[in-house]
């Protein structure tokens, strides 16, 4: 029988999960060398596609970490402004990183001196011992949150572009331009290079925004001759991301076909 770390038996003891789960994960846990309690976190959502939420409240637990609950859409318009000032004034690659990681710096404690209140779906991640080097704020706190109440508190707050979805929109104005003017270039060529531009910039911004989104599955599904449909799998549930229109029949989806992409496969 393997033995069990303490963040497994933690898992059991809480209720958490059953014996037999938590003895399988710890089994491929001791294969990988690491058996930390971050570690036997990210095997049970990353292989045993536990649901991260509660893997990751247990966590906080066992390390005495705060949990801490907020509706976005209750904030007030001076908690907002509040809220953005402070990511403001984060480095902008800096700030990508902890978004990618889902950790929010939601406000300034008042407790005397300036101490940051911030909100992560994992308060163990090491990035957060950057904070006081990358920014001015140089004592801080963490506390659990849910991960897709941190994800929209970033889309409230600091909506992240896509860069390859703003290329996409570029090309189309470009491609209105070209058509108004009489430039006596191969149009045939100049669609084929346009439409593979397109087509690229669309698959990898898509591959972005599934990351960011935690998405299991990436979906291309034909919708009419000329358009497809790309869908994100999020926690099980298949939603519409985006609709490409003027899509060429050689492009993923116009064949007619319902070709399916893991993102964790891609």
């Amino acid at each position: 029988m393997t033995q069990l770390t303490k963040f497994g038996n933690f898992l059991i003891d809480k209720g958490y999960f059953t014996f037999d789960f938590i003895e399988k994960a710890t089994v491929k846990l001791h294969e990988y060398g690491d058996t930390s309690p971050s570690a036997l976190a990210r095997l049970l959502v990353d292989e045993f596609k536990a649901p991260h939420d509660p893997v990751y409240e247990a966590l906080s637990k066992l390390y005495a970490f705060a949990s801490y609950e907020i509706d976005p859409e209750t904030m007030s318009a001076e908690q907002i402004a509040q809220t953005k000032d402070i990511v403001g004034k984060f480095p902008d690659e800096f700030k990508k990183k902890l978004f990618f990681k889902k950790i929010f710096p939601l406000r300034i404690q008042s407790t005397g001196r300036e101490v940051l209140f911030v909100l992560a779906a994992d308060p163990t991640d090491k990035i957060l011992q950057e904070i006081p080097a990358q920014t001015q704020y140089k004592r801080y706190e963490v506390a659990w949150c849910k991960l897709k109440t941190i994800e929209d508190l970033i889309q409230k707050i600091a909506p992240q572009k896509n860069e390859f979805l703003q290329l996409l929109e570029e090309a189309g104005e470009i491609i209105v331009d070209m058509e108004k003017s009489d430039t006596g270039v191969n149009e045939a060529a100049l669609d084929e290079e346009i439409n593979k531009s397109l087509l690229v910039n669309l698959f990898e911004g898509a591959l972005v925004e599934a990351v960011r989104k935690d998405a299991s599955d990436v979906h291309i599904i034909p919708y009419s001759k000329n358009a497809i449909d790309l869908y994100f799998r999020v926690d099980g549930k298949l939603s519409l991301w985006h609709r490409q229109e003027n899509t060429p029949p050689e492009s993923p989806g116009g064949s007619g076909q319902r070709p399916q992409y893991r993102s964790g496969q891609v």
